[in-house]
């Protein structure tokens, strides 16, 4: 990779933007800044107010370039996996270098066909993860760099996304004055942080990223995702039942059911957590109160995702993997066990500066960019350390731009 492998990760949540700034060293990410802007844009995973999202990301990048001294132009973008389609492919190309050796520049060519390969007119390609390489009909799990060869083959899963969507994201980027680097279905994006696929290799996996108005799950498998669900409901129901109980604000309500609620398996006591006074009287809310109206809602989220998973919540050894900012609720992976019977944990990623579930998203972002860049003509960075003495040749840039991953999107910006 380049000298400095600075990286800036954008996640846009229902309820607001995500930016995190990091450099990559030594198989880590070394966080530099993380940004946090509320935006009222979104309506669950559509965007109904496109400039005033593309003002809290611009708001997120400025701030960002200004803490750290260095302008933020490129940003790795996390895309909804809202009507995701895996299709398996396997492709080859024939090896004429003068050693019969694999080089980086035959895989480079061979997996771009893969990322080229024709999608359906309402799907865009977002990610294709490499299965297994063959060299003359050897397999290997890894890129099979100066082996002997004369028939290369690579076995690739492409996922797909909703076009529109995607792209209304894309624009939004884009309208920011920010350049694309990459883009990463945001549940893959989780996975790859929390090292899903490897755990799914010997049993299957449920990931639930839990957010305000959305849930996303993708269920694993042999190392795979396999299917993959965005359920438009989230913590923000919780919220509901606590202000639709009481007279207090949604902000009072998400504090309360994230600083004092606890579904582990002990009885509630009566301990205040909320007082106010109207009409000369004292009122309150105690641990039991907040269960007691909580825990009606908690199940209603619960059951639909169970409802998702089908038969795979009655496979013994399945692991249920809760990440987003719903998953600091304490408790939550109890409730599951205790009510459904799955084994369930929850992620915090363990990079100093991010030790918060909402950060994995945009973590996993960079990690899944860091294990297909060598694959990519296109090196480029967040950030230009040193801006270029000298501009390239035209058919260089031409060549960066065709190899670029926002190759992707491209097409959709010229249409009307």
């Amino acid at each position: 990779m380049a000298d400095r492998q600075i990286l800036a990760a954008l996640e846009i949540t229902d309820h607001e933007v995500r930016l995190l700034v990091g450099e990559y060293h030594d198989t880590r990410v070394n966080v530099l800044r993380t940004e946090i802007v509320p935006v009222k844009a979104m309506d669950g995973f559509a965007i109904k107010n496109p400039s005033a999202l593309s003002d809290a990301i611009k708001t997120a990048a400025k701030n960002a370039s200004e803490a750290l001294g260095m302008e933020i132009k490129r940003v790795l973008v996390a895309i909804p996996s809202y009507r995701v389609m895996k299709n398996n492919i396997r492709i080859s190309m024939g090896i004429d270098n003068y050693e019969r050796k694999v080089k980086i520049e035959d895989l480079q060519a061979l997996v771009r066909k893969g990322y080229t390969y024709p999608m359906p007119e309402d799907k865009a390609l977002i990610n294709w993860m490499p299965l297994k390489y063959y060299t003359n009909r050897i397999a290997f799990k890894r890129m099979p760099l100066d082996e002997p060869c004369d028939l290369l083959e690579v076995e690739l899963d492409l996922y797909g996304a909703d076009k529109f969507t995607s792209y209304d994201y894309a624009r939004a980027v884009d309208a920011a004055g920010l350049e694309i680097v990459d883009v990463c279905l945001d549940i893959y994006a989780a996975a790859k942080e929390a090292a899903l696929f490897e755990l799914s290799v010997n049993k299957p996996v449920v990931v639930t990223d839990v957010e305000h108005e959305r849930t996303t799950l993708a269920i694993l498998h042999n190392g795979r995702i396999e299917a993959t669900k965005l359920l438009e409901t989230g913590y923000g129901e919780w919220e509901k039942a606590m202000t639709k109980a009481y007279p207090i604000s949604e902000e009072t309500a998400h504090k309360l059911i994230f600083q004092n609620a606890d579904l582990a398996d002990h009885l509630p006591d009566d301990t205040p957590v909320h007082l106010w006074k109207s009409e000369e009287r004292t009122h309150q809310i105690t641990v039991r109160d907040l269960n007691n109206h909580l825990k009606p809602a908690i199940k209603a989220w619960a059951d639909e995702i169970a409802y998702t998973a089908g038969e795979l919540f009655k496979v013994p050894n399945l692991q249920v993997v809760l990440t987003g900012t719903g998953a600091e609720l304490d408790g939550l992976e109890d409730y599951f066990r205790l009510n459904y019977g799955v084994a369930a944990s929850v992620y915090y990623p363990d990079t100093i500066g991010v030790r918060k579930t909402y950060w994995t998203v945009a973590l996993g972002l960079i990690y899944s960019f860091v294990d297909t860049y060598p694959l990519y003509r296109n090196k480029k960075m967040s950030v230009d350390i040193v801006e270029p003495v000298k501009k390239k040749k035209k058919q260089d840039a031409q060549s960066e731009e065709d190899d670029a991953v926002t190759k992707k999107l491209k097409s959709f910006f010229q249409t009307k």
